[in-house]
C-alpha cells in the first residue's frame, strides 16, 4: 500500500504540474518528506495522507487506490498554485541557525 500511495502522489503531483517544493509548501511539509514519500522510503501517517490529499485537492482514498484512474478533467486543467511564501520548516531552520533572528533579538 505504501508503494501504491507513493506512485499516486507522484502521478497526481505531476498531473497538476507541481514540483515537490510546491506540494510541500501547500501541505506544510518539508520537501524532503515529499521526496521520501514518493520513493516509498517512509510510512506516512493517516494525517499526512489527508494533508497531501487536501493539497492536491483530492479525496484521500484517491491516493490509496490501486487502480489508478486518470483524473476526470483534462491534463493540467487545474495547475498547482504557487505557494504564498515559505513553509513552517523555513521558520524552524531560521530559529536553529540564527536564534532570535525573526524577532530582531540576537543573543548577546
Amino acid at each position: 500500500l505504501i508503494a501504491v500511495f507513493a506512485d499516486n502522489v507522484r502521478y497526481r503531483r505531476k498531473w497538476r504540474r507541481c514540483t515537490q517544493e510546491d506540494l510541500a509548501a501547500r501541505a506544510n511539509l518539508h520537501p524532503m518528506a515529499i521526496s521520501q514519500i514518493e520513493r516509498a522510503k517512509t510510512n506516512p501517517t493517516l494525517a499526512t495522507v489527508e494533508t497531501i490529499a487536501r493539497a492536491l485537492k483530492l479525496n484521500p482514498a484517491a491516493l490509496l487506490d490501486q487502480a489508478r484512474r486518470k483524473p476526470a478533467r483534462g491534463r493540467g486543467s487545474e495547475q498547482c498554485p504557487r505557494s504564498r511564501g515559505p513553509g513552517p520548516h523555513i521558520a524552524y531552520a531560521l530559529e536553529v541557525l540564527a536564534p532570535g533572528a525573526q524577532t530582531n533579538r540576537m543573543p548577546p
